[in-house]
């Protein structure tokens, strides 16, 4: 599992406790599990037992022409040891005040899509170093949609990570992660991959929401009727109607209610 948030660790919306939750239940019906999360500066590692890994040390992450350097550090998950959280650590992009909002400027940080990028696509390399061989890669909204692009597109060939399948949840299909299709050569994707009618376009931009969606395998949100509205209505659906719609035809957009986690 991977997502920008995850209780108790770093705590935004309901994104983090729905994260938080489900890795534990999913380990209680005896899966193992991964969980990972960028090593955000309001994340207090050291309390929650998590130590830095000599193996594999540091990553090199190929950005575009640009190498990056993460290193990964590994905790159990509170109320669950059996679930192996792993953090991902870039002081350039989450050593900051905040998660998503600057609080000098109260405004996202405007590199917000270089951040996730470099955290989607260091979770795979994290898994290949790692040995982790997952069955499935479950990604969650707009900030982890990048490394189901990058697992077709990059790792097809590393056995280990490309027979996982990709589920994407949706928790708020109103966080698009638009930008600018110039920006795609930084992100190791070609710019000219934006053209109408593709994956990579969306309303003249890029989304990465819309290529989450694309990309996996199984697209599910928090509810029946949210699957329901997002699928038919332009309204809910914010242009992205469509292709959700061949989802839902196909039997892979289901909408999965949230649960509650009673143990806290």
């Amino acid at each position: 599992m991977a997502s920008a948030e995850v209780a108790p660790f770093a705590r935004v919306g309901g994104l983090s406790d729905v994260v938080g939750a489900l890795s534990k239940a999913a380990a209680e019906l005896g899966h193992e599990v991964s969980v990972f999360l960028p090593k955000y500066r309001a994340v207090d590692a050291e309390s929650y037992g998590f130590v830095r890994l000599e193996e594999p040390g540091v990553l090199t992450v190929p950005m575009g022409n640009v190498d990056e350097e993460v290193r990964v550090l590994r905790g159990p998950m509170p109320g669950n040891d059996d679930v192996s959280v792993y953090l991902i650590e870039h002081d350039g992009y989450f050593d900051r005040e905040g998660i998503y909002v600057d609080p000098e400027t109260k405004h996202g940080y405007p590199d917000e899509v270089q951040r996730y990028a470099l955290f989607s696509r260091s979770v795979l390399e994290a898994a290949l170093r790692l040995d982790l061989r997952p069955d499935v890669l479950h990604l969650n909204d707009h900030h982890t949609a990048l490394a189901a692009v990058y697992l077709r597109e990059l790792y097809a060939d590393r056995e280990a990570v490309a027979r996982a399948g990709v589920v994407f949840s949706i928790h708020n299909l109103g966080y698009l992660g638009q930008f600018d299709p110039d920006l795609l050569p930084a992100l190791s994707i070609p710019r000219e991959r934006c053209v109408y009618g593709s994956p990579f376009e969306y309303k003249g931009t890029v989304s990465t929401l819309k290529l989450g969606i694309e990309f996996s395998d199984y697209v599910n949100t928090v509810s029946e009727r949210y699957a329901e509205e997002i699928s038919s209505s332009p309204e809910y659906g914010l242009g992205l109607e469509g292709v959700l719609a061949e989802k839902r035809d196909n039997g892979r957009l289901l909408g999965i209610l949230n649960g509650v986690d009673y143990s806290d």
